[in-house]
C-alpha cells in the first residue's frame, strides 16, 4: 500500500471517529443542559442534516474555485479548522440556547460534509488508478477504516462523557 493511500485511509478512520465521538455527549448535552424536548431534538437533527442534502454543490464549488491552484486540500484544511473552532466555541458556551447550539451543530455538520466530499473525490481519483485485479479495494478499505473509527469513538465517547463531561468532549 502506498503512503498516500495510508494517509487517505487514516483520514477515513478519523472522520468515522469524528462523526461518532461527540454523538452520545451531544444527546445528553441537549437533554440535560439545553433541556430540549424529543420534538425539538428531532427538529434539530433535521436542520443539522441539511448540509448533507446539497453535497454535490461542494464539489462543484471546489472545482470552479480552486484556492492557490488546489481544488481539495485548502477546502479540507479550512473546513477542519472551522470545525475545530465550532467545537471549541461550543465547549465554552455558559448559558446555551437551542438556536446557538443548533447553529454550531449545523456549521459543524457543514464542515464535516465539505471535508467528506473533498476526501471522497480524492478517493475516486485513487480508485481510478487501481489495477484491474484490485478494483474497488481502496473504497472497501476506506469504508472499513471509517467503520473502525466510528466503533472506537462509540466506545470512548461515552466513557469520555462520564469522566470529563461535555466541555471536555467538545
Amino acid at each position: 500500500m502506498k503512503f498516500h493511500e495510508i494517509v487517505l485511509l487514516s483520514y477515513y478512520m478519523f472522520i468515522g471517529f469524528m462523526f461518532q465521538f461527540p454523538a452520545v455527549t451531544m444527546r445528553f448535552y441537549l437533554i440535560e443542559t439545553c433541556k430540549v424536548s424529543p420534538t425539538q431534538m428531532q427538529a434539530l437533527q433535521g436542520v443539522v442534516g441539511i448540509p448533507w442534502t446539497v453535497k454535490v454543490l461542494y464539489g462543484f464549488v471546489s472545482d470552479a474555485f480552486p484556492i492557490c491552484g488546489y481544488r481539495r486540500r485548502p477546502y479540507i484544511i479550512m473546513s477542519m479548522l472551522v470545525n475545530f473552532g465550532t467545537w471549541l466555541a461550543l465547549s465554552s458556551v455558559q448559558e446555551p440556547h437551542i438556536v446557538v447550539v443548533g447553529a454550531m451543530m449545523t456549521l459543524s455538520s457543514l464542515t464535516m460534509c465539505v471535508t467528506d466530499v473533498m476526501v471522497d473525490s480524492i478517493l475516486v481519483i485513487n480508485a481510478r488508478d487501481e489495477s484491474e485485479e484490485s478494483k474497488g479495494s481502496i473504497q472497501s478499505h476506506a469504508w472499513g477504516a471509517r467503520f473502525i473509527g466510528g466503533m472506537i469513538a462509540a466506545v470512548f465517547g461515552g466513557i469520555a462523557y462520564e469522566n470529563i463531561g461535555h466541555a471536555g468532549v467538545f
